[in-house]
């Protein structure tokens, strides 16, 4: 199938993409945890142990930041799990959402990690009436899955 073969690449890289992000949901807990044992038993020294815990504690102090330039670089997502955004009456929806009316949208897959919000985050980066996708709160309070959450403008 010519069109198949054509998106391998694409569905590769997106699929390299999707995989990314799984590691670092995963790992980053794990580092956390190692950093704040190595800040408190000063394990190996006191300035090792300052040096592996810098990026937990710059974290702490720099909020979340949405990234256009960010949301570009991971377009390919979009083409690994063949995201198809469904709207129904987008016009009078948005109307209706810029004159207060509150919505509530579903998207499948959902979970802690919301690659559906993604998808959706990553194949509209520059629309203004863009829902926000919400996650579990807890991700938005643990330093680098704040920042790593942030640049999908999740709440």
């Amino acid at each position: 199938d010519e069109a198949a073969t054509k998106s391998l690449p694409q569905w590769l890289l997106g699929m390299t993409l999707a995989s990314t992000m799984t590691i670092a949901y995963f790992t980053i807990p794990i580092y956390l945890l190692t950093a704040i044992a190595s800040l408190i038993l000063r394990y190996p020294t006191t300035k090792l142990s300052f040096l592996y815990a810098t990026p937990m504690l710059l974290s702490l102090f720099i909020p979340p930041c949405y990234s256009r330039t960010a949301l570009a670089l991971l377009r390919p997502i979009v083409n690994y799990f063949d995201f198809e955004a469904i709207y129904m009456d987008e016009t009078n929806v948005r109307n209706q959402m810029n004159e207060g009316k509150n919505y509530i949208f579903a998207a499948q897959p959902h979970g802690v990690l919301s690659y559906a919000g993604f998808c959706a985050a990553v194949s509209k980066p520059d629309d203004p009436g863009r829902v926000p996708t919400a996650v579990a709160s807890v991700l938005l309070n643990v330093p680098l899955l704040k920042n790593l959450m942030g640049i999908f403008n999740l709440v």
